[in-house]
């Protein structure tokens, strides 16, 4: 791979991150990314505004995010999360989470070795 070749492909990943940033800021949407391995989970600064929750005190563990959802919730989507992942499938679920219970519109999709999506709350969403 030549180096024009490689400054091409840097280019084009970085105009991809961008769009794909601006197109969550404009949905009012966080991201997050959840590997079944370790159960690690990655969320986006957004993320924490939908679940009212402090970044400082993220665990990067897929335990945060239940604990994050009211506990009159957790067990159904817990159910439907496992669903999703059996059957490597996509999925979309209402919750509500944060101090306020607020409602949360999540979209996601399952693989083989890890679940992605975005989440928003849709009295957030634009107009």
């Amino acid at each position: 791979m030549t180096l024009t070749r490689l400054e091409q492909l840097t280019e084009s990943l970085a105009a991809s991150e961008t769009i794909s940033t601006m197109a969550l800021q404009a949905a009012g949407a966080g991201q997050w990314f959840w590997r079944f391995d370790d159960d690690s989970l990655y969320w986006d600064d957004h993320m924490h505004e939908i679940f009212g929750t402090n970044p400082d005190d993220f665990t990067g563990h897929v335990s945060f995010f239940f604990n994050s959802v009211y506990p009159c919730d957790r067990e159904r989507i817990g159910v439907h999360i496992t669903g999703c992942r059996r059957a490597c499938s996509s999925y979309t679920a209402e919750f509500r989470a944060g101090p306020d219970a607020s409602p949360v519109l999540a979209f996601g999709k399952a693989t083989e070795h890890y679940m992605t999506g975005i989440c928003l709350r849709p009295s957030n969403a634009p107009r």
